[in-house]
């Protein structure tokens, strides 16, 4: 929006402009309308040039990192798994489902008896329980802050707030969690470990992070994706989606890392036999035409879908899309907390 706005200012200027050459030519004025003209290509030109010299500052902010994955994806092409990664395309090619326009979607009434009877682990029917709160507060309303009119060119009526967005995210997140787990076990998927002292930390076997779903004494602590923070996901509605909260697609994450490009491809086949799972899109940044360098050369394989169980429809949350990354283990261990700091620099100075 503001780059339209930029061009509509830059060439109304050089209208102005020479218009205001033309009458001053002919001796009928025009004084009002070269200042103007002048004043606004100007400006033009000195937002150009800021745009510009912010953006090679980013560029530059992120160039060790660039270079460190752009190494490993080097190694990765010329090793033996580079047949697998164009496998692994074709593969991704096949599971692409047609659909040009995701957006989430305003919920369905959760079965409240259900929440309330403690069946999805709630400690009973006080109502004092955070997530019970937040089933009630999002019950479909007439307010222009729950709800929006139904999309004519949809067939669904997408989310207009916020509040519920994160709401459905959070009655999600530890579905998501356990479903990520089963596919891992099935691929061998593994997960991040938290660790002091190490910025990297270490890998852990989807066995593991089964048990420290269920107890506490395993050792390890898991760094699962977790739901979006508010801030950031204000910024994206408002930097990416013109203020449109139903595209945003990534409040409810998880990730999972693999050895090699085979078993994340296993992965996959896991996830398209699942019934449970409705793909709506996938991102394959392994593709070996894929420009990296607007991800700062981090790569990955990125998923949006659905979960549709019994459990995900008494909670009302059937239709709210969460993403999925599968990550190889290589990409893994370049990233880092400091790496993934100047990473969020380079994309607030491109405005993004």
């Amino acid at each position: 929006l503001e780059r339209h706005w930029f061009w509509v200012w830059c060439c109304d200027g050089m209208f102005n402009l020479a218009l205001g050459i033309v009458n001053f030519g002919f001796q009928k004025g025009g004084t009002n309308l070269l200042l103007l003209g002048l004043l606004q290509v100007s400006t033009s030109v000195c937002v150009a040039v800021m745009r510009e010299r912010l953006l090679r500052r980013a560029r530059h902010l992120i160039k060790p990192d660039l270079e460190k994955y752009e190494q490993v994806w080097a190694e990765l092409r010329d090793s033996e798994q580079g047949l697998d990664l164009v496998t692994l395309k074709v593969t991704v090619a096949e599971m692409q489902p047609d659909i040009s326009d995701l957006r989430q979607r305003t919920t369905t009434v959760p079965d409240l008896n259900y929440v309330i009877s403690g069946s999805y682990g709630l400690p009973g029917p006080s109502g004092t329980h955070p997530l019970l709160n937040a089933m009630l507060s999002r019950l479909p309303s007439n307010s222009s802050t729950g709800t929006r009119r139904k999309d004519p060119k949809t067939s669904f009526t997408p989310v207009g707030s916020l509040d519920q967005l994160f709401t459905q995210a959070r009655a999600l997140d530890r579905i998501l969690r356990q479903k990520v787990v089963g596919w891992a076990l099935e691929s061998r998927g593994l997960f991040a470990t938290k660790s002091s002292g190490d910025e990297h930390g270490s890998l852990a076997p989807a066995r593991i992070a089964m048990e420290s779903m269920v107890r506490e004494d395993t050792g390890l602590t898991i760094k699962w994706g977790g739901v979006k923070k508010p801030a950031r996901a204000i910024e994206k509605v408002c930097r990416s989606y013109g203020g449109d909260c139903s595209r945003l697609l990534d409040i409810c994450r998880q990730s999972c890392v693999f050895e090699n490009v085979k078993d994340l491809q296993l992965c996959l086949q896991v996830l398209r036999t699942d019934s449970e799972v409705n793909i709506l899109r996938l991102k394959n940044r392994l593709d070996p035409g894929y420009n990296a360098s607007q991800t700062g050369g981090y790569r990955d394989v990125a998923l949006n879908l659905q979960i549709r169980t019994d459990l995900t429809r008494r909670l009302g949350v059937e239709d709210h899309i969460c993403e999925v990354q599968l990550i190889l283990k290589p990409f893994f261990g370049v990233r880092s907390d400091k790496g993934h700091s100047r990473y969020v620099y380079f994309r607030n100075l491109r405005g993004e």
